[in-house]
């Protein structure tokens, strides 16, 4: 692996540490992100929890055409770093956070009227008699 690499991967592990220490603290602000499991701290002999994925926000870059700034992902911990080193995203607000989840349960509920209109209907194919 090249030196260059190798620093980039460095800072990498580095932000997810941070990102997961900052995240299972409640008075970072980020208790909306979701944290799937929990571990037990040895020094408080307490379980806290374990952050596996993370909100991201994307930010804006006028390097590329077709990128949305404003666009809200849930990304696994260690993309959520690469990305962060990369610049091309942050981590999301609570305000952010709450308003994509709101899309997404919006978008759901449209699709499953949809599929629910679509239940109620069948289709019946009658072959042409012979003659």
């Amino acid at each position: 692996m090249s030196n260059t690499m190798a620093q980039f991967y460095a800072a990498v592990s580095r932000v997810e540490a941070d990102i997961a220490q900052h995240l299972v603290n409640k008075d970072a602000g980020y208790e909306h992100h979701p944290a799937t499991s929990t571990r037990m701290d040895p020094n408080t002999h307490r379980p806290v929890p374990v952050v596996e994925a993370v909100y991201l926000t994307s930010v804006d870059n006028p390097l590329l055409e077709e990128w949305a700034a404003g666009r809200v992902i849930l990304a696994p911990l260690r993309l959520a770093a690469v990305k962060i080193v990369e610049r091309s995203h942050r981590l999301s607000t609570a305000a952010e956070v709450e308003q994509y989840t709101r899309e997404q349960r919006e978008a759901r509920s449209r699709y499953d009227a949809a599929d629910s209109r679509l239940q109620s209907k069948f289709t019946v194919t009658v072959p042409p008699e012979k003659k």
